[in-house]
């Protein structure tokens, strides 16, 4: 009887124990209350977590580097999971599965019903980086089923993968699942899909370089390949925006690692680091306060207004007719242009501290057969200069026609031709060339063209749409110029017999009130200058000229650069009084004409 009874009841026994064994071991209620969630919260920011990791970074790299080291931002898992929970959050607004939610709108990410008897519901997914140095990381889904008001099962899901960041690809690699404390292992998986006939082609178009092997449930992306699908779309930025990115990935520029629980991001900044005195030229500072870039301290008309009274101040007291833009004058009005670039950058405060990453300044360095373009990169303090040379392809005298030679980031003085990234004809001539059609796709600005191949073309009537700023449009024009290593020399003449015949009248008059004995003395009365200061400074120039007409009738132009440098650094109410001073001494008619024709 007892042998009848164990034939009966073991079986049953066997098949009720087995599922109930298997439940038992996929149950676990307690990883998703230990998981961590401090970190949540309404105004939870990821980015905000990875600058503050990026902060400590580098200020350990600003004390303890060196210009050939690179960069190491150890990032937390919190950051990530910080970001996974942000994007839960837009799955349901309400998520926010603190000690102080109470009801299912904030403890879970889904809940909803199988049918009247079941309900599922997703509590939360987040990854636990791996200690080793193998590149281990653990994806995790906390999720519960069971009946509305009844008993309700939990498991946690675990995926973990290996990921590698290889020379020439990524590699993922699916190690193991497990639910709750039950293992499913890559055998069984590929097994599960080798049965089920899964199709592991992937479309080589939608996924240009990436391979999945179901053999061992890898993924591997070829880094090459993959910029396939951005390059070559007739989009001539994007085609650039492609080259950089497999320059980062040919220089591994930015590679990663994961250990010790962390995301170790390593950035090749010895390759693209310049000296640590770089920076953009010192006069564009006069455009900033405590805060940096402020607009009030610049007005470009003004400051145009005022070169144009350096050519007429120039005309009447040397006879020279050129008008000259220097190189500060232009990269002044550039920076003024762009807003002090504050456009290309991010300004963030971390620790109570601000950093700034991006583009600093872009500026000109004019010679008479080339012309550099500089842009200076700073992530917080550390700083890349890129340099560009423009040469001269076509001179003539109302048209020069530059075009890109070459390319340089990071390059600094001691540095050999593999420490920094080099462009030009001879070490990667199809490279060069997509920068050139980036700048072709630019076409016109303000005082220059992009041609249709990408060289820039300086011109009398590029210039003249610049010069328009600060004077009445088209009452003066532009025979011929020159560029030089101080900047831009104009041959400026009236736009007509009439207005040249105002001109003139007012280099005259101008002349005259230099030479009237009464100048300085109303000079000091309206400026009342201190010592030391713009004012007396202007005093000073103004008095040697008055010398040097009185002397021989020659002026030399640099006493004219003076004056203006130092009339620059005052005030626009001392500037106003500093011309009125003048115009109190000159013929008022001939004053009038010249301000109706020649000044906005």
């Amino acid at each position: 009887m007892k042998k009848l009874l164990l034939i009966i009841f073991v079986p049953i026994g066997l098949v009720l124990a087995i599922p109930l064994t298997l439940l038992l071991l996929m149950y676990d209620g307690s990883s998703w209350e230990d998981f961590d969630k401090t970190i949540y919260s309404e105004d939870a920011d990821a980015m905000s977590a990875f600058y503050e990791d990026l902060d400590v970074a580098l200020n350990d790299y600003q004390e303890n580097s060196a210009r050939e080291d690179d960069l190491v931002i150890p990032v937390h898992e919190d950051v990530i999971n910080t970001a996974i929970f942000t994007l839960l959050q837009g799955q349901n607004d309400q998520y926010l599965p603190l000690e102080s939610c109470e009801s299912s709108d904030c403890l879970y990410v889904i809940e909803d019903e199988i049918n009247d008897n079941l309900v599922y519901r997703i509590k939360g997914a987040w990854i636990t980086l791996g200690d080793s140095s193998e590149g281990q990381f653990t994806f995790n889904l906390a999720l519960e089923a069971g009946r509305p008001d009844g008993f309700t099962f939990k498991t946690n899901l675990q995926a973990r993968f290996t990921l590698e960041d290889r020379e020439d690809e990524y590699y993922l690699e699916f190690d193991r699942v497990r639910i709750g404390s039950l293992p499913l292992t890559r055998g069984l998986f590929t097994r599960i899909l080798s049965v089920a006939n899964v199709e592991t082609n992937l479309d080589e178009e939608d996924f240009p370089g990436v391979d999945l092997a179901i053999d061992n449930l890898s993924l591997t992306i070829n880094k090459a390949e993959m910029l396939e699908n951005l390059d070559g779309n007739d989009d001539a930025m994007m085609d650039l925006f492609a080259e950089m990115l497999n320059i980062v990935f040919e220089r591994r520029l930015v590679h990663f690692e994961i250990q010790n629980r962390l995301i170790h991001i390593t950035m090749g900044i010895s390759q693209i680091r310049s000296d640590d005195d770089e920076d953009i030229p010192p006069y564009l500072y006069d455009m900033h306060d405590e805060q940096g870039y402020n607009p009030d301290l610049f007005d470009s008309g003004r400051f145009m207004k005022t070169r144009f009274d350096q050519y007429t101040f120039n005309r009447a007291l040397t006879g020279d007719t050129r008008y000259e833009i220097k190189e500060r004058h232009f990269n002044k009005m550039l920076y003024d242009n762009f807003d002090g670039f504050e456009g290309f950058r991010i300004d963030r405060e971390v620790n109570g501290r601000m950093m700034s990453v991006g583009l600093q300044g872009l500026w000109f360095d004019f010679g008479e057969t080339d012309i550099k373009i500089y842009g200076l990169i700073e992530i917080d303090s550390i700083k890349s200069v890129v340099d560009m040379r423009w040469d001269v392809v076509e001179l003539e005298a109302d048209r020069i026609e530059y075009q890109l030679s070459r390319v340089a980031i990071g390059d600094a003085e001691g540095k050999t031709a593999d420490e920094f990234i080099l462009i030009d004809e001879a070490t990667n001539s199809e490279r060069l060339e997509k920068f050139r059609d980036a700048f072709a796709s630019i076409g016109d600005v303000e005082f220059a063209i992009f041609t249709e191949v990408g060289n820039l073309v300086i011109s009398t009537e590029t210039l003249e749409n610049f010069m328009e700023v600060g004077t009445v449009e088209d009452n003066i024009t532009i025979d011929s110029f020159e560029i030089n290593n101080d900047g831009i020399l104009l041959d400026l003449k009236a736009s007509n017999e009439n207005l040249d015949l105002i001109l003139s009248a007012f280099s005259n008059s101008l002349q005259d009130a230099f030479s009237s004995p009464t100048i300085l003395g109303n000079l000091d009365d309206n400026l009342n200058p201190e010592p030391g200061s713009p004012e007396e400074a202007v005093l000073e120039s103004v008095a040697s000229i008055q010398t040097a007409l009185n002397d021989n009738g020659d002026v030399d132009p640099e006493l004219v650069e003076e004056l203006f440098d130092a009339y620059e650094q005052m005030s626009p109410e001392n500037q106003d009084s500093f011309m009125d001073s003048f115009y109190g001494e000159m013929d008022e008619n001939v004053v009038d004409e010249f301000g109706d024709f020649f000044q906005n």
